[in-house]
């Protein structure tokens, strides 16, 4: 079960992270209507009502949830980084 709510955890974060890009693209680019509106409401509704289920209804452990989370998200950040030496 620890194992479960790890990788849970972690593919949250990831899908967080990329349903907060996609919305923040969508106002760099200036589409503010419905479309921002669906990437806000699929992140807050969708995610959070996920999370809630998996930690709530699925009882869920949140120790490791929350690790996989973060340490889902500190690998992109190390991912993303342009000052990480990269062997081209």
């Amino acid at each position: 079960m620890l194992t479960l709510s790890f990788f849970a955890g972690a593919l949250w974060g990831l899908a967080n992270a990329w349903c907060l890009a996609r919305a923040v693209r969508c106002a760099m680019e200036g589409k503010r209507g419905w479309k921002l509106a669906g990437w806000v409401a699929a992140k807050l509704v969708g995610l959070y009502g996920l999370a809630a289920w998996m930690l709530i209804g699925l009882r869920l452990p949140a120790a490791p949830w929350m690790a996989g989370f973060t340490l889902s998200l500190v690998l992109l950040a190390f991912k993303m980084n342009p000052l990480v030496a990269r062997n081209d």
